[in-house]
């Protein structure tokens, strides 16, 4: 059987070919450590979306649940300004996403206000690729840098962005889950 690799699977390999510490030699580095920290987080998000009714993606149950449309193209605008804050190099997602995403966004139940949720959902998987593909590019030394721009008190230094993208990602996970519930729909890690 053969297995397809992902832009992720090669950041992984990357990171794992030279992201030894050198104090420790037989440990990983800080940026394998925080790729298999973002592999995770993305997987539950997928774990999330199993079995999701594409006419359900704009729903919002309770007053103050966030709507999958909502969650995963603000995880993309969010992996953006991390990956910025990592590099310094712009993002992959439309400027104009951050009035419906960014910070201080409110979710809406049209999907006509929305792009089409595959669009969504490739320019989220292109920031989460980009995130481990410059983690699996900068040293230990590199990662432990301050951040390149004003991160507002979210992290001090380059590997601090990419915990806190992980931490993102959980936090607004866990919010699906409760997206979920309201739905009916049965749980994201039933057989």
């Amino acid at each position: 059987m053969s297995h397809t690799h992902t832009p992720n699977d090669h950041a992984a390999h990357a990171a794992h070919a030279g992201g030894h510490d050198k104090k420790h030699p037989h440990t990983f580095g800080d940026a394998h450590h925080a790729i298999e920290l973002l592999k995770f987080a993305d997987g539950m998000v997928h774990a999330m979306m199993k079995n999701w009714p594409a006419d359900k993606q704009c729903a919002i149950p309770f007053p103050h649940d966030q709507s999958l449309m909502w969650t995963v193209g603000h995880l993309a605008t969010s992996a953006d300004w991390f990956h910025w804050l990592m590099t310094g190099e712009p993002g992959v997602c439309p400027k104009d996403w951050e009035a419906l995403f960014g910070m201080g966004s409110k979710p809406a139940h049209d999907p006509k206000m929305y792009p089409k949720f595959e669009d969504v959902m490739r320019a989220y998987q292109a920031s989460i690729t980009r995130m481990n593909e410059a983690l699996a590019h900068l040293t230990d030394d590199q990662l432990h840098q301050p951040v390149m721009g004003e991160s507002h008190g979210i992290a001090k230094t380059r590997l601090d962005a990419a915990h806190r993208t992980a931490w993102h990602i959980g936090w607004h996970t866990g919010q699906l889950s409760t997206t979920r519930r309201g739905l009916g729909l049965p749980s994201a890690f039933a057989s």
